[in-house]
């Protein structure tokens, strides 16, 4: 009896060690829901403002609460010019994406006609479909180059945009900066001149909102991501943006300063793009953030396009904005694989390489980041948890343990338990209103269904992430570029 009791002594520690953590994690997350209310928000942002057109000196900008002063190179008037009316290179790493590549540069050069742009599409010798179905888009070579990397592929895809980066470099043409996109993405007009403005304001780096298409299928497994984009894109990462003074790069609808990509790869051997990191967009925000450049998130209105249908089943009721739209996995095994390596790179390498840094809102941010792989295992165990609860409720199954003894006597366990069950209804209805507010209330409806599918997927996506990375340390094999097969949005084709 003595050794079950202190067996349930243990489990009863453990619990409530769980719980508490919860709670904390759900204390942050209301935290951000509070400042991203708009009063809250607007206030942040005038603050934030205010700030950063203060002269601060270089050794305290890092001490700040809020934006760290503004990248050097950005101060002056003749850069502000520069970057008004200089050319625009647009970064397409690209590794057999010949079934996508053609018509998303149609899509693309179409919503950036009257912008001063050119756009590199980078493609490997052992993939000439690629480059070949791009060439189609653009046959006169007017507003497209194809860089031919020198080695066959697939390497890594920062490996394929320094190679971009340093033919960019090379164009007589001076770009003021760079705009990252992927093969599948479907580009919104007016995202070029939005981008524009928030870097001539003081900005080394700017990222728009990325929303997945939904399209008109019931897929759990692909609108589960739109139920996480909607909730990161329209409230944790404005608010993240405006306390911190830095955003992580999605990869996507990113734009840099080229003068912050030099002073990158001076120190990288002419590498701004870490070839090593399987999220280089993450890696490369943090690298600017540690050097004080300013990032920022931008979002704003889009005009209703005549081409598209608001009145899809799935989609009524969406609010338009300027951002990228694109498709993701509809596949178990190819979300995992994606997932898995989200997870790598910014949980694994990147903690390696940078550490924590920054105020300490900053440093609860990133440490947030690289909990993720605990975070979808812990979420996997209390859904667990409640399905057994649950299951016991209705069979009327009540463990014996509950009845061994005072070991277990833990009455405020209880308590957490039922605060955390508030918070998991609080997080719910957030993820429901902000899925209406971009897609509409009958696809909102389907969150609290989705969110099981999504801590299925994440909790696997950490068990592939956790082998893959242990194999990796072990072999010292290289990690490559995991591809995951796209398609267009149906937007593209409407």
């Amino acid at each position: 009896m003595g050794d079950e009791g202190a067996g349930l002594t243990l489990f009863g520690i453990l619990l409530t060690a769980l719980v508490s953590y919860l709670i904390l994690r759900n204390l942050l997350e209301l935290a951000v829901d509070l400042m991203a209310l708009p009063p809250v928000r607007r206030r942040l942002l005038q603050r934030a403002r205010t700030k950063s057109r203060t002269s601060v000196p270089p050794e305290r900008s890092r001490l700040l609460p809020s934006w760290p002063a503004p990248h050097p190179v950005m101060v002056g008037g003749s850069n502000r010019n520069r970057l008004a009316c200089a050319p625009v290179a647009i970064l397409i790493p690209a590794w057999r994406e010949a079934a996508v590549i053609g018509d998303m540069l149609e899509v693309l050069l179409r919503a950036i006609a009257d912008e001063p742009c050119h756009v590199f599409v980078g493609w490997y010798p052992n993939d000439p479909a690629t480059a070949r179905a791009a060439r189609r888009a653009d046959p006169q070579a007017g507003r497209v180059t194809l860089v031919r990397l020198p080695h066959d592929g697939p390497t890594s895809k920062a490996d394929c945009l320094n190679h971009l980066y340093r033919r960019a470099c090379e164009d007589p043409r001076r770009f003021a900066f760079v705009v990252l996109h992927d093969a599948e993405d479907i580009v919104a007009p007016g995202e070029i001149s939005l981008l524009r403005r928030a870097l001539i304001d003081g900005a080394a780096m700017a990222q728009v909102p990325v929303l997945p298409d939904v399209g008109w299928r019931f897929s759990p497994i692909a609108h589960h991501y739109a139920d996480e984009f909607a909730d990161m894109h329209s409230r944790t990462l404005p608010v993240r943006a405006l306390l911190t003074g830095s955003v992580p790069s999605a990869g996507v609808g990113t734009a840099i300063t080229v003068e912050a990509l030099r002073g990158l790869a001076v120190t990288r051997g002419g590498r701004p793009f870490d070839p090593d990191s399987l999220t280089e967009d993450y890696e490369l925000s943090l690298a600017l953030a540690r050097t004080g450049a300013k990032g920022v998130f931008v979002s704003h209105a889009a005009r209703a396009s005549t081409n598209e249908k608001p009145a899809r089943a799935w989609t009524r009721g969406w609010a338009p904005v300027i951002c990228v739209r694109e498709c993701f996995p509809a596949q178990l095994a190819a979300a995992v694989r994606q997932k898995a390596r989200w997870m790598i790179g910014i949980a694994l390498q990147t903690p390696r390489r940078h550490g924590l840094f920054g105020t300490p809102v900053q440093r609860i941010f990133l440490l947030h980041d690289r909990m993720m792989i605990a975070n979808a295992l812990i979420d996997a165990l209390c859904a667990g948890l409640c399905l057994a609860v649950l299951i016991g409720i209705l069979f009327k199954i009540t463990p014996s343990a509950v009845h061994a003894g005072d070991g277990f006597a833990m009455p405020w366990l209880g308590w957490m338990a039922a605060i955390n069950g508030l918070f998991l209804l609080h997080r719910l209805l957030v993820r429901i209103w902000l899925g209406a507010r971009r897609y509409g209330w009958r696809f909102a409806l389907g969150v609290p269904w989705r969110q099981f599918a999504g801590v299925a997927i994440n909790a696997a996506a950490a068990v592939r992430a956790l082998r893959i990375y242990r194999r990796h340390r072990r072999s010292r094999a290289p990690l490559v570029w995991d591809k995951t097969e796209h398609r267009l949005p149906l937007v593209a084709a409407e």
